[in-house]
């Protein structure tokens, strides 16, 4: 294409772009110090280790190894890294890309590494991409609009503010901001048509000031907010996603409808008719007549073993009633008077 080399690239010629799925101790060292030079240091131990260990998140980030020696602590440096969270069915959480103060106009490095999350998700069809918007927001709102989200009905309530959800399929994401046309290689090596990096540019800048970028206030609502997985990860049915059980599904959370069961089959989720069991019938849910077995609903006539009731006389010493006159001798009753006592 032409294009001189750029500011970043050198650096980026070292760049290895990885898919993580689980933490082992070198690499929670590296993104330890990552997230503590950015300032955010709370977001490993509150919202990136919990979310892993509950399985199915995915971290995607730029890793520089050092030269010499490339193993042990330090060894790893990451430049950029962006989150993926499942929400729902084919349902997903997106980060922002968390960038270090020296790659933050990496624009190149930033867009590889989103385009490998997106295209990782693109692999099941119409997998999507949310974030949480603020309502009545301007900014975020042509943001994510530009690109091809679409807010939904669907609020969530903070203390601060109200939020609607955005969503997008991923595939049409990563084709409207060129991503899947452009190849890792040539994005670090900012081999990129102009077009194509204002787009990136203006895209990757506005989540950076839309999310803040993670650092933590009670002072400030931002217009975008990820959502991490404790939103959905909770077994309150009211925490259900969006459109995570479409219409129709059986997981579906909703109540029968009506005619869902007619009357008389065995779902019917109503009370028995009168005439549903025959009377003598096994299930029958009536007490027991006169007479029948011990094991009936209703209570065993008298004589009946084993009985809930006063023993009939002569009944075994170990019944449940009263022990039968002339008991065996630890009785608990008074001898009678005059008989010899020990």
């Amino acid at each position: 294409m032409g294009i001189e080399p750029g500011f970043h690239d050198q650096l980026n010629d070292v760049v290895r772009i990885d898919r993580i799925e689980e933490i082992d101790s070198h690499l929670g060292v590296a993104m330890m110090g990552f997230f503590r030079r950015l300032g955010i240091s709370h977001l490993y131990p509150e919202r990136i280790v919990p979310t892993m260990e509950g399985g199915g998140s995915r971290v995607y980030l730029a890793a520089r190894d050092r030269p010499w020696p490339p193993w042990g602590l330090g060894a790893r440096a990451i430049g950029a890294l962006c989150q993926v969270h499942p929400v729902g069915r084919n349902s997903y959480a997106i980060s922002p890309v968390y960038t270090a103060d020296e790659d933050a106009t990496n624009i190149g490095m930033i867009a590889a590494v989103y385009k490998e999350a997106l295209e990782n998700l693109s692999e099941a069809q119409g997998a999507e991409v949310n974030y949480l918007v603020v309502q009545d927001s301007r900014f975020a709102d042509r943001l994510l609009r530009g690109v091809g989200f679409s807010p939904s009905d669907d609020l969530q309530v903070t203390d601060q503010a109200r939020y609607r959800f955005y969503r997008t399929e991923a595939g049409k994401l990563a084709k409207a901001l060129s991503l899947d046309r452009i190849s890792v290689p040539e994005l670090l090596a900012h081999q990129i048509e102009d077009s194509v990096l204002d787009r990136l540019s203006g895209y990757f800048a506005g989540l950076y000031l839309a999310t803040g970028q993670g650092r933590f206030t009670d002072r400030v609502v931002h217009e975008i907010v990820w959502i991490d997985g404790g939103l959905f990860d909770s077994d309150r049915p009211g925490l259900a996603p969006p459109d995570a059980f479409p219409p129709g599904s059986p997981d579906e959370l909703r109540s029968a409808p009506p005619d869902a069961f007619p009357p008389g089959s065995p779902d019917e989720l109503r009370s028995a008719p009168p005439d549903a069991f025959p009377p003598g019938s096994p299930d029958e849910l009536r007490l027991a007549p006169p007479g029948d077995i011990p094991g009936r609903a209703g209570i065993a006539p008298p004589g009946n073993v084993p009985d809930w009731g006063f023993a009939p006389p002569g009944g075994p010493p170990d019944e449940l009633g009263f022990a039968p006159p002339g008991g065996p001798p630890d009785d608990l009753a008074r001898p009678d008077d005059g008989s010899p006592s020990e």
